[in-house]
């Protein structure tokens, strides 16, 4: 009886781990998926700044020609 429990208690410790296992790669992939979403948008931050720099410099322009 004594080999029954120790064979159910390593298979439930094996699920365990396993679902351990797949709850790490889910977070892996989470964290490779946020990771593109943030250099987007740094990448989008940098564009806008760009072109809010650039419109404020034709602004500027502008009004020193009147």
């Amino acid at each position: 009886m004594r080999y029954s429990f120790c064979f159910i208690f390593t298979v439930s410790q094996d699920l365990y781990v396993d679902r351990l296992v797949e709850q790490v790669d889910k977070l892996r992939e989470d964290i490779a998926i946020t990771e593109a979403q943030l250099t987007a948008q740094l990448e989008e931050t940098k564009a806008a700044k760009e072109a809010l720099s650039e419109a404020s410099m034709e602004i500027e322009v502008g009004q020193n020609k009147n």
